[in-house]
């Protein structure tokens, strides 16, 4: 029997205009006719976020509020009067701000991702129409495990890959102590791929999967592209409309706060991940041998990070074998018509979207440099160990 649904009146959602938080807004300005939405932006985020509205039609802009703040303060640095409305009106809480650039300090990572978490708990606590709330944790709080990973499991003395990994977990430690005096809810998504709704002139920062993808666009065809085929850990993809129908779905439903893994649920090899991506960029595969420690050394190189403002591909697990058994969010979606989709059925419009980016053409030179010099270093060093 299908659960029964809440009202979506009044929706405040951090981490806007990034990625989640914009597609999720849109979501509900859609799906949802009278609801009224306030996105919290942090100020040097201001423009970026005008540019995005500016895009939509009159009468979703009418519907959205912009609340200049960061979570890193108490009260998310919002005005007494800001405050005060939140409480009065808030129905549903959606805190998808959160840090996840690499090569930050510690001390940052703790400051969004677990202090920030419980200052928008703190905050929401004091809602006093809250029906819903829900925080965006990540898959990889299982940090280091293998094997079969539940969603009711937390903390399972697991170490940690990066202080990203780390900080997250500990976020999703900062909100369930406030599990007894919210309806809090908790996903965990994967690798989110796609971009949604784009923002013109602020393009995304470059990330995982995406970032491998442009730099296959971006290669000549005379290089060999560096696939591993060590790399057989599971690579776990998951697509950013199947991210946001299921949180949009979870927030209409009147069922017990839970946590959800948000994962594929077969998921493809790094290796075949990779090779799918070469045949859908219109590459063939390397004749060149090469091994485990080249490939991760070329993933883990500052390329990427100076290039696309500290993101990277290093948080890829390429021989990471852990599964995310995802038996509450197959129970949630069990009576809707929402599914998760195969990665092949989506990477002709990543590849697209990695060729319209302009900043491909600016990665040739440096990916024809870097390749060079680790085919050289990767040829020196078969050279000493014969």
């Amino acid at each position: 029997m299908p659960s029964p649904r809440i009202p979506l009146r009044f929706a405040f959602i951090t981490g806007f205009p990034g990625v989640i938080a914009r597609n999720l807004t849109l979501k509900i300005l859609k799906e949802r006719s009278r609801a009224k939405i306030a996105v919290l932006v942090q100020k040097r985020e201001l423009k970026k976020a005008q540019a995005l509205l500016i895009q939509w039609p009159k009468a979703y802009r009418d519907r959205i509020e912009i609340l200049i703040g960061d979570i890193t303060y108490m009260d998310l640095g919002l005005s007494g009067v800001e405050v005060r409305r939140l409480q009065e009106s808030v129905s549903h809480l959606f805190h998808a701000a959160g840090l996840k650039d690499n090569g930050n300090p510690r001390e940052a990572y703790l400051a969004v991702n677990v202090e920030g978490v419980r200052h928008v708990m703190t905050l929401a606590a004091t809602f006093k129409k809250l029906k819903f709330a829900l925080h965006l944790s990540s898959a990889f709080v299982s940090g280091a495990r293998s094997g079969v990973i539940t969603e009711d499991e937390l903390s399972e003395g697991q170490k940690f890959r990066s202080t990203y990994e780390e900080s997250k977990y500990l976020g999703e430690l900062a909100a369930l102590e406030f599990s007894n005096v919210l309806p809090l809810s908790i996903i965990r998504p994967s690798i989110i791929v796609g971009s949604g709704q784009n923002i013109p002139g602020f393009p995304d920062s470059i990330d995982g999967l995406y970032a491998f993808a442009m730099w296959l666009v971006a290669a000549p065809s005379a290089l060999p592209i560096p696939i591993d085929k060590g790399a057989k850990g599971p690579l776990h993809l998951v697509h950013l409309n199947y991210v946001i129908a299921t949180m949009f779905y979870l927030s209409t439903l009147q069922r017990a706060p839970n946590t959800f893994h948000i994962v594929d649920p077969n998921p493809l090899s790094s290796y075949h991940v990779f090779r799918l991506i070469a045949r859908h960029a219109g590459r063939t595969l390397p004749t060149l041998p090469v091994g485990g420690l080249w490939f991760k050394r070329f993933l883990s190189s500052g390329l990427f990070s100076r290039w696309a403002g500290g993101s990277s591909v290093s948080a890829i697990g390429l021989d990471h074998l852990a599964v995310y058994n995802s038996r509450n969010t197959y129970a949630l979606l069990e009576d809707s018509d929402i599914k998760c989709p195969p990665i092949d059925t989506y990477l002709d419009d990543l590849i697209a979207q990695v060729r319209q980016d302009g900043r491909h053409v600016d990665l040739r030179s440096k990916v024809i440099e870097l390749s060079k010099s680790f085919r050289r270093d990767s040829l020196h060093r078969r050279g000493t160990s014969e």
